[in-house]
């Protein structure tokens, strides 16, 4: 592989594009199966983008020494913030609310093993994309809608 090529690979702009493109993919097809319950896309996205922001933050030695347990850590961090957050800020408290943020974690969790080669840049595009992320499920719960 060139230079040019295993550069692209350590900034992680096919893997994030990607990683966000399943997970829209599988919020989507939430809505599809869901339409009554229209927040549920946005607890799928909510949850990968927590997921996504975490994994930016871990270092890539640990990931690459414990990734399963990393993944593991990750997604206890995220079950706790969503169970958090629906007894406060999103409430009332709705389990299928959590469930659906742990499943969008579960989506985004499937790239973690790759995010421990991004290099500097490609972990700050991978939080800058979990931002956006996080915004969109913000509007997509509260501008959208559908079902509540």
């Amino acid at each position: 592989m060139s230079d040019d090529t295993s550069a692209v690979g350590r900034s992680g702009r096919g893997g994030v594009v990607a990683q966000v493109v399943l997970v829209m993919g599988v919020a989507f097809a939430v809505q599809l199966l869901l339409p009554f319950r229209g927040d549920s896309t946005a607890h799928v996205m909510g949850g990968a983008a927590l997921t996504m922001a975490a994994g930016a933050l871990v270092p890539s030695a640990l990931i690459r020494r414990a990734a399963g347990r990393v993944e593991a850590a990750v997604f206890a961090l995220v079950v706790a913030v969503a169970w958090v957050a629906e007894m406060t800020v999103l409430g009332p408290f709705d389990l299928l609310d959590v469930t659906f943020g742990a499943a969008g974690s579960f989506v985004a969790l499937a790239a973690l093993p790759r995010w421990s080669d991004l290099d500097r840049a490609g972990r700050v595009r991978l939080g800058r994309v979990a931002a956006g992320l996080m915004a969109l499920a913000a509007l997509w719960r509260y501008g959208v809608r559908i079902g509540h």
